[in-house]
């Protein structure tokens, strides 16, 4: 499968997964155990009105968690799909597709955990802290925000090897001193004085 045609899909897949969110989660209302009804949309918090409240994130966030977990897994697969998409592209695969695959797999590892730390999160009736804000919360930003860092250094690190080396640059330039020859011939057969290009050329 060309891989155009697996970002396609993976595009359509997340918004497949956004569509199951609001069919599944469609109710205006939730129904605690005990019988509190909460709008799922939240309702004003009754010491700061400028804020919203949700109230218990187990009926509003139980019966879609595992489509927020797959829409989150798609996320990541896109994420690598795209920094693979350059690569793949001058049939560079090596190196650098076994480091993006390898940080993808991990990178979804720690979606998973985060996914399913808030769902015991959630089932608790008094969850403690961890290094203090709930351990959701701390997997996102003690592990999940900084391992995006790795797909950057990859990246930097492979640049002029898998992605732009000397060989690209010497195309890029004929490309250009190409497309500069064919403007001055316009110019010159339309009689207007030849314009200097610019530098983004």
């Amino acid at each position: 499968m060309k891989l155009e045609w697996l970002l396609f899909g993976l595009l359509l897949a997340m918004c497949l997964a956004v569509g199951a969110a609001f069919v599944i989660g469609h109710d205006a209302t939730v129904v605690t155990e005990d019988g509190v009804s909460y709008p799922r949309a939240g309702f004003p918090h009754p010491q700061f009105p400028s804020m919203d409240a949700g109230g218990p994130p187990a009926p509003r966030h139980g019966p879609i968690l595992w489509v927020a977990w797959s829409f989150a897994a798609l996320q990541v697969a896109f994420l690598v799909a795209c920094l693979a998409l350059g690569a793949r592209r001058r049939g560079v695969v090596g190196p650098i597709g076994v480091a993006l695959a390898a940080g993808g797999l991990v990178f979804a590892g720690i979606v998973t955990v985060m996914v399913a730390s808030y769902s015991r999160f959630m089932a608790a009736d008094s969850p403690g802290l961890v290094l203090g804000v709930p351990a959701p919360t701390a997997w996102y930003l003690y592990v999940f925000w900084p391992f995006e860092f790795f797909f950057v250094l990859v990246f930097v690190l492979a640049y002029r090897r898998s992605f732009v080396d000397a060989d690209t640059m010497v195309r890029f330039r004929a490309l250009l001193a190409s497309r500069s020859s064919r403007r001055a011939r316009a110019d010159a057969a339309s009689g207007s004085p030849a314009q200097p290009p610019s530098r983004h050329e």
